[in-house]
Formats: structure tokens, C-alpha cells, sequence
């Protein structure tokens, strides 16, 4: 653990070796210990996944615009926008 981390952390580490080399991947996480590091790779990944989705709607949908700072006004251009494509 880093002495400037607050709270304990658990870092858990992934190698996969791709040819002559290997590949390490690390994640910080407040996860139980009770989770096995394969569920907390795959919790993560499913999270980064969504992200990409929202990123994605987000720009491509310009859902980034909303003008105003009424919801339902949001809501509604949003709305039709997704219809429009």
C-alpha cells in the first residue's frame, strides 16, 4: 500500500503473455477481497465498456448540447435526436 493512500487498497495485477512479450495490467480497487481478481478484471472492464457507450452517445448523438438547464427540455431534444437517426 503507498503510505499516501488513506485507506487500505487492493491492487491486483493481470499478466498475459502476447508472443515474446508480456502485457501487465493493474487495477487500485476498494473491492472485497472475497471477489477473485478474474471478476474484479471483468467488473472493471464492463465499467470502461459503459463509459465508452456514454462517450459515444455523447458525441454522436451531441447529447453534450443541451442548451438549457430545464430536464424535460433536455429530455426532449435528446428524444428527438434519437429518433432522428
Amino acid at each position: 500500500q503507498a503510505k499516501s493512500w488513506k485507506k487500505p487498497q487492493r491492487v491486483v495485477i493481470k499478466s498475459t503473455r502476447d508472443g515474446l512479450l508480456f502485457r501487465h495490467e493493474f487495477v487500485t480497487t476498494n473491492l472485497s477481497t472475497v471477489i477473485r481478481n478474474d471478476q474484479v478484471f471483468k467488473t472493471y472492464q464492463n465499467r470502461g465498456t459503459m463509459e465508452n457507450f456514454i462517450k459515444e452517445i455523447k458525441s454522436g448523438f451531441y447529447f453534450d448540447k443541451t442548451d438549457s438547464s430545464a430536464f424535460l427540455t433536455n429530455a426532449i431534444r435528446m428524444t428527438i435526436s434519437g429518433i432522428a437517426y
